[in-house]
C-alpha cells in the first residue's frame, strides 16, 4: 500500500511501532508504515517485536485504512448550557489526558481518531446532549 503524504506529527505519542519487513502483510500494516515515516531525530519509542509475528500472524496488525478524523471543540459547546460547559470540558480534556492535548486536538495539530470522536460523543450525551453535534473539521487519515 503506498501511502501518500504521511503526517507522522498524528502518530500518537505511545502508538507502537513495527519494523519487522519479515512479515507478509507489513505493507499493510499502519505500524509498519509509520515506522518507515519515522523521522530521524526519534531514537526510541514503544515497538513491536519480531517475535511477536508467529506462523505468520501477528496479534498487532492494524490495517492501513482511511478514517474519517476530526478536531476542533467549538461547534460541540453551541448547544451546551452554560453551565454545562466547565464540567463537560474537564471531561474531555480528562479522557485525552491533559490541558495542552485537548488544544492540540481542538488547534487541529493533533487529529480524533473514530474511537475518540465516539468518547468524545459519549460524555456529551452523559450530560444529555446527542443531537446536531459534529466537530469544527474533518479530513481523510489513517487510524492510529
Amino acid at each position: 500500500m503506498e501511502i501518500k503524504d504521511f503526517d507522522f506529527s498524528q502518530v500518537s505519542a505511545g502508538y507502537r511501532l513495527c519494523f519487522n519487513s519479515q512479515c507478509e502483510r507489513c505493507g499493510d500494516c499502519i505500524r509498519y508504515v509509520a515506522g518507515q515515516h519515522l523521522p530521524a531525530n526519534i531514537e526510541s519509542g514503544p515497538a513491536i517485536y519480531p517475535n511477536a509475528l508467529a506462523d505468520g500472524q501477528c496479534h498487532y496488525f492494524v490495517e492501513a485504512c482511511d478514517i474519517k478524523a476530526a478536531w476542533g471543540f467549538e461547534p460541540l459547546y453551541a448547544h451546551v448550557e452554560p453551565h454545562h460547559r466547565a464540567p463537560i470540558r474537564k471531561s474531555i480534556t480528562a479522557y485525552l489526558g491533559s490541558v495542552g492535548t485537548y488544544y492540540r486536538y481542538d488547534k487541529g495539530e493533533r487529529r480524533l481518531n473514530i474511537k475518540q470522536q465516539r468518547d468524545i460523543m459519549d460524555i456529551l450525551a452523559k450530560y444529555g446532549y446527542t443531537d446536531g453535534l459534529h466537530f469544527a473539521h474533518y479530513e481523510a487519515s489513517y487510524d492510529f
